[in-house]
């Protein structure tokens, strides 16, 4: 997992998207993926979105690993249940603080393919509000609609980002 992890910072969309990306989603939605397989992915991503670096690799893998979390929370929610809304909580501090420091808003650039930071970080939102453990519905809309680059989207992105928004007013988890 940890060459797959790695993988997802490569600035080649074949290593990164079409290899690390799918085969990860591939194992986290397979049966040999249990609750514990599950939760220590679900650290080692977290961790990996935490990091600061501003190269282009380090942005890339940032955003990846916040897709895959989204795989990973989903299916916690779905089959596992074992992430606590703490462990939740923890998930959108590092989002929060992610979406305060990240100063790509690039979508897809001609070489690198995809880049998605913010529609990512909308991934990993849309996830936490539906999971069943979380809580955090009303702190969500809040940091989304109060987000001052949302203007600055390309329109993937934004849709993404906004979905949070309509998820929590759909399940009645916001006002």
């Amino acid at each position: 997992m940890e060459k797959l992890i790695e993988q997802l910072g490569d600035k080649d969309p074949v290593i990164r998207d079409d290899g690390a990306y799918v085969s990860l989603e591939k194992f986290i939605k397979s049966e040999d993926n249990d609750a514990e397989s599950n939760s220590l992915l679900y650290g080692q991503l977290l961790k990996e979105i935490e990091q600061k670096g501003k190269s282009i690799e380090h942005i890339l893998k940032r955003s990846f690993c916040a897709l895959v979390l989204s795989v990973v929370i989903f299916e916690d929610h779905k089959r596992f249940g074992n992430l606590s809304s703490s462990e939740l909580k923890d998930v959108f501090e590092v989002i929060k603080d992610y979406i305060n420091n990240e100063e790509c808003l690039i979508e897809k650039d001609e070489k690198l393919g995809w880049i998605h930071c913010f529609a990512h970080i909308g991934d990993v939102l849309s996830t936490l509000v539906i999971h069943k453990n979380s809580n955090l519905s009303g702190e969500i809309v809040s940091l989304i609609s109060g987000f001052e680059k949302r203007d600055l989207l390309g329109p993937d992105s934004l849709e993404r980002f906004n979905a949070p928004l309509s998820l929590a007013k759909a399940l009645g988890k916001c006002s």
